[in-house]
């Protein structure tokens, strides 16, 4: 039977979790696969646990959930951990492996089909955002940046108000250099050959742009398509507000420009061929 693994990385989200869950079966009920719901609790000190484990005693057969936990690590490493867990369970290189943060409702049905009929006809597929991609060059310092933006209908730039990005429609596909944002899928084999999050990254900032840029390396093509979901601005957020005296919070601009130096000399060789 073929496999659907859908991660969703959780932190204090007791108001929203049953909906995300929702939202994965809503998308899969009718589908010949059999999903995996891998639930990465990271840092949670709320009621989101005993929530899953209520939905969890409703579930038939198709659908089995599973609960890892870790420390308040942001969603790189929670992502890293979901993998190795699947790792540990009946797998195949042909399963599809989603990746959801905890404020992402899906709300396109027969799902699983659409993503396999796009890696059928595409045989050089990587990485699939449903929200957005863009471009990378070098600024005129030689440091990594990002522009040409596109987003799905269904992103947050749209609900800001903005107007610097090109908007792409429901089940609208294309191919583009880097993909980023939840919610986001890769084959197995894909992810097999390309390997994990680069934790040096950690706790967050350009994981997908460093893993699209390894991707196009090995020859793939990552792509934005339009799949429908639900995710309001005001549904984020709780760990910022949680964890206001972080160091990675009191630091993030610093932490995003430590990143980009970073993957620019990681990647210096493929900045320099383009």
């Amino acid at each position: 039977m073929k496999k659907a693994h859908y991660i969703i990385t959780i932190h204090n989200k007791q108001d929203l979790i049953r909906n995300v869950l929702d939202g994965i079966v809503n998308s899969t009920k009718d589908s010949d696969y059999k999903v995996n719901i891998v639930c990465v609790l990271d840092g949670c000190t709320d009621n989101s646990e005993s929530i899953i484990d209520e939905f969890n005693s409703s579930l038939n057969s198709k659908y089995t959930l599973y609960k890892i936990y870790q420390d308040d690590v942001h969603e790189l490493l929670s992502l890293n951990s979901a993998f190795r867990f699947i790792e540990t369970l009946d797998n195949s290189p042909e399963d599809l492996i989603f990746m959801l943060q905890d404020d992402v409702v899906l709300k396109e049905p027969d799902l699983n089909e659409l993503i396999e009929t796009l890696y059928d006809q595409n045989k050089e597929l990587g990485y699939i955002s449903f929200r957005c991609g863009l471009l990378t060059s070098l600024d005129p310092s030689g440091v990594l940046c990002e522009h040409s933006f596109i987003e799905s209908t269904d992103g947050h730039w749209k609900q800001l108000g903005g107007d610097f990005f090109v908007e792409m429609m429901n089940r609208e596909f294309g191919f583009i250099e880097i993909v980023i944002k939840s919610p986001t899928c890769i084959k197995k084999r894909v992810l097999d050959h390309v390997g994990y999050f680069d934790e040096a990254l950690a706790p967050f900032g350009h994981d997908d742009l460093d893993l699209c840029i390894r991707l196009n390396k090995l020859g793939y093509k990552n792509a934005v398509f339009g799949a429908s979901f639900l995710s309001k601005l005001d549904w984020g957020g709780t760990r910022e507000d949680k964890n206001q005296n972080k160091d990675y919070h009191k630091n993030y601009n610093g932490i995003v420009y430590r990143n980009k130096l970073y993957l620019t000399n990681k990647h210096r060789d493929y900045y320099e061929a383009k």
